[in-house]
């Protein structure tokens, strides 16, 4: 009866669905990507050693590493917004992307462990490419969110931080080739520190946006507050 009776009052909250599908979701999400992509190499710029870096086994490395990680966590936050869908290989795949491009800073910070290699790096100038990069994320996360409406989003949190993340990822490929700068510090403190920034507001954030959850909990209280009140009998 409880059960019952729980799913009669979230009805009654329920908006008419939109024929938006997941599959036609996650195709207008990448077509987005590639044209956040090329907008972004068009207004920023190269950098002038681009020729020579494009050779580079490194930044082909992390700059795949950092497009995959990119595409698939918003593809996973689309995902997460359908209860059905399977989620475990597209988080199997934005793990296994992030972590490569660590393990590629990680190597190179090593190798470069000079003290004159990191005072370079940390240098305030570095701060345009994390003003740069807040900048940018704010169209990809943008587009992101609008699709996320059209689903049944249940992991609020989750969801916020991925939308966040995808959209930092994506503005890190952006400054790939228009920043020259390639020391890990800088890379560390000012490209992959403002996007760990962003995951942390979107997961914040995403229990606001994304108020399933809640309203799930709020008709639970009121249900079990309604029983406790009747008189027994």
């Amino acid at each position: 009866m409880e059960r019952a009776e729980l799913i009669s009052r979230l009805k009654d909250d329920l908006h008419p669905s939109r024929p938006h599908s997941l599959k036609r979701r996650v195709v207008s999400w990448l077509a987005s990507c590639l044209l956040f992509l090329l907008l972004a190499f068009l207004s920023t710029g190269t950098r002038a050693d681009l020729n020579t870096i494009l050779s580079s086994p490194r930044f082909a490395i992390e700059t795949l590493a950092l497009v995959i990680a990119g595409v698939t966590s918003g593809v996973l936050a689309l995902f997460l917004s359908v209860p059905t869908a399977r989620t475990r290989r597209s988080t199997v795949v934005v793990l296994g992307a992030a972590m490569v491009w660590i393990i590629s800073i990680i190597t190179t910070f090593i190798l470069q462990m000079e003290a004159a290699s990191i005072g370079e790096g940390v240098r305030l100038a570095g701060m345009a490419c994390s003003t740069e990069l807040l900048l940018f994320s704010a169209i990809p996360a943008g587009v992101l969110l609008l699709l996320m409406r059209f689903g049944a989003n249940l992991s609020a949190h989750l969801s916020g931080l991925l939308i966040l993340l995808s959209a930092g990822f994506l503005s890190m490929v952006a400054l790939q080739f228009s920043c020259a700068q390639d020391h890990t510090a800088h890379l560390l403190l000012y490209h992959l520190f403002p996007v760990a920034l962003l995951g942390t507001v979107g997961w914040v954030a995403g229990g606001r946006l994304f108020s399933f959850e809640r309203r799930l909990e709020q008709k639970k209280e009121e249900l079990f507050s309604d029983r406790n009140s009747r008189p027994e009998g």
